[in-house]
């Protein structure tokens, strides 16, 4: 299981897809993202079915460790400790290796001029000042 961590805007998203995703083994990938997603491909954020999507995101996650899935990767912001500990507790008592990836944080700025989410530039620096190191 590789869980990845970062802002909004990091492009974590991409990391994981483009980076971990192709050609290592058969896997899935759980982003809460995917759950704000219509029919049509339209991402529509809904701040309202942010904790409903994280439950469905982990669901699906345990689903996939009971399943045996190859590789698990986890791409949430995952900022502070309590957001990860439960998918790395799930897949070690699922008899998975986990690996937590914490990738650079590239400033505020940069993050909000590319997050594709609509997260306000003050969220994304309460989001960073509140980071717990995976350590």
């Amino acid at each position: 299981m590789i869980l990845s961590n970062n802002n909004p805007g990091a492009a974590h998203s991409i990391y994981t897809a483009d980076g971990f995703g192709p050609g290592l083994c058969v896997g899935r990938i759980h982003s809460t993202d995917t759950y704000f997603y219509d029919s049509d491909g339209n991402y529509n954020f809904d701040p309202s079915l942010l904790a409903r999507n994280h439950e469905e995101n982990f669901s699906s996650f345990v689903r996939d460790t009971n399943s045996g899935v190859g590789l698990l990767i986890v791409d949430n912001t995952n900022s502070m400790t309590w957001e990860w500990k439960k998918y790395h507790e799930a897949a070690i008592n699922a008899g998975y290796i986990t690996s937590i990836v914490e990738l650079p944080h590239p400033p505020a700025e940069l993050c909000f001029s590319r997050n594709i989410h609509g997260v306000p530039l003050d969220v994304i620096r309460a989001m960073k000042k509140r980071w717990q190191p995976t350590q």
